[in-house]
């Protein structure tokens, strides 16, 4: 093993994901970065991984930097429409949420309304 090359920890991230273990794949997928900022899939890597764990916005920061350092990589570029289509989701569910809360609460009012005293 060469824990000084960044190829290992990409690797290792990659491995880590497919275990399950999400935390220790963007942990390396963050080291790999560190490493070496010019190589793409540490991007992949990493974003991937934080995609994994749900943590959209920080995946998208991670593929739009890879992007700059790549800007011609169409893996990148996938993530990134992957990670706004799950952002995209996200908000949705969340304005669906908040207004099935208003139909919700002006359903109540209307039946509190209607009790009698």
């Amino acid at each position: 093993l060469e824990p000084d090359n960044h190829i290992f920890y990409s690797n290792r991230s990659a491995a880590y994901l497919s275990g399950g273990s999400i935390d220790l794949a963007i942990a390396d997928g963050f080291k790999c970065v560190q490493m070496n900022p010019s190589f793409a899939k540490g991007y992949v890597r990493h974003g991937a991984a934080l995609h994994e764990a749900e943590k959209f916005e920080e995946a998208q920061q991670t593929f739009e930097k890879g992007l700059t350092v790549a800007p011609g990589d169409a893996t990148l570029a996938n993530w990134l429409d992957i990670c706004k289509k799950s952002l995209q989701r996200l908000l949705d569910i969340s304005t669906n949420s908040m207004e099935a809360e208003v139909v919700d609460d002006a359903t109540k009012s209307a039946a509190v309304k209607k009790e009698p005293d």
